[in-house]
C-alpha cells in the first residue's frame, strides 16, 4: 500500500506480470490522498491506464477518474470521462452509476438541457427529481410543477423530496401573488419556510 513502492516496481519490470495491477492500485491509492497534487496525478495516471495498450483496468480506472473529478466538483471534466466510459462501456459494470452521475454532471454544470436529456423518463428517483429540477432551472414552470408532482407521486419517500417541495412551494407563492390571494399568499411562504 505504499505508492512509492509500487512506482518503484513499475519502473524495474514495466512489462511485467503485475505491472498492470500495481499501476492501478499505485493510482486508486493516490485517489485518497489529502494532497490535491497527488489526486490531480492519480486520476492523470488513471486515464493513462483507461486508454493504454493493455485493457485489464480499463473499465475500472475510466470510473474512477470520474469519480474523483466529480468529487472534485470539476462537473465539465467529469461529464466528458462520463461520457467517454459510456462511449467504451456501454454495458460496464459501472454503467447505471455513470449514466446518473453523468446526468449530475450536466445539472451541476448548468447544462440543463443535456442533463434533461440524459434522464429519459425519469425512471429512478435521481432521474425523476433531475427532470423535474431541469424544466424548473430552464423556465419551464408548468413543466417543472407537472414533474415535481408526478416525482412526489412517484417518490413519496424520496431523497429529494424536500428539494422538490420547496420550488412547488415557491411556483403555489407565486401564483397566489398574481392573483392577489393573501391566504394562498401567507400559506405558501410558510410552507417554503419549512
Amino acid at each position: 500500500n505504499d505508492p512509492a513502492i509500487l512506482e518503484r516496481s513499475i519502473k524495474l519490470d514495466p512489462k511485467g506480470r503485475y505491472a498492470a495491477y500495481a499501476n492501478f492500485h499505485r493510482a486508486s491509492i493516490l485517489v485518497k490522498s489529502d494532497d490535491a497534487a497527488e489526486r490531480r496525478k492519480a486520476v492523470s495516471l488513471l486515464l493513462q491506464i483507461a486508454f493504454g495498450a493493455d485493457k485489464t483496468f480499463s473499465d475500472d480506472a475510466l470510473y474512477l477518474a470520474a469519480v474523483q473529478s466529480y468529487k472534485e466538483k470539476k462537473y465539465g471534466e467529469a461529464g466528458a470521462i462520463f461520457r467517454r466510459y459510456l462511449g467504451m462501456f456501454p454495458e460496464g459494470r459501472h454503467a447505471a452509476d455513470v449514466r446518473k452521475m453523468s446526468a449530475w454532471s450536466e445539472y451541476l454544470s448548468g447544462k440543463f438541457a443535456d442533463a434533461m436529456s440524459l434522464c429519459g423518463e425519469g425512471g429512478t428517483d435521481d432521474f425523476a427529481y433531475l427532470r423535474a429540477a431541469c424544466a424548473y432551472a430552464l423556465g419551464d414552470a408548468a413543466n417543472a410543477e407537472r414533474l415535481f408532482k408526478e416525482y412526489l407521486e412517484r417518490f413519496p419517500q424520496g431523497k429529494y423530496r424536500v428539494n422538490a417541495e420547496l420550488p412547488l412551494s415557491r411556483m403555489k407563492f407565486d401564483a397566489a401573488e398574481k392573483k392577489g390571494d393573501a391566504l394562498a399568499v401567507v400559506e405558501n411562504a410558510r410552507r417554503a419556510y419549512a
